[in-house]
């Protein structure tokens, strides 16, 4: 009989993000929130809020109704998996961020770039 992790690999990945956060460094906290929604473009990740909020924008970017999970991050993966697990299990999390990114959006020129992701219990 098969295990349960080789029947459902993704399921696997998403309990074991549970269990892990994406660390990098601080940087400036962009709020505490369940993830709305997340939208996967050539340029990264970028990521709204549940309630609709402005995420916290401590380096003044252009913009601040999304979040930006830059692809050149070195934990991308790790950390858009992270994304995904909030997301579908309902969690809120903690987001910090670093300086502003580019967007593939004319009215959103620059928005926060995320360096952390801590899911809550």
């Amino acid at each position: 009989m098969k295990s349960l992790s080789s029947k459902f690999p993704f399921l696997a990945a998403i309990l074991a993000s549970l269990l892990v956060s994406a660390m990098v460094y601080a940087g400036s906290a962009a709020g505490t929130s369940l993830i709305g929604n997340i939208t996967l473009r050539d340029a990264g990740v970028f990521v709204r809020r549940f309630d609709g909020q402005d995420w916290a924008n401590q380096d003044n970017c252009a913009r601040s109704s999304l979040l930006k999970l830059d692809n050149a991050n070195m934990r991308f993966e790790m950390m858009y998996s992270t994304l995904l697990t909030a997301q579908t299990s309902g969690k809120e999390v903690n987001i910090y961020t670093v300086g502003c990114g580019s967007t593939p959006y004319s009215s959103l020129p620059n928005v926060p770039v995320i360096t952390e992701i801590t899911i809550l219990p």
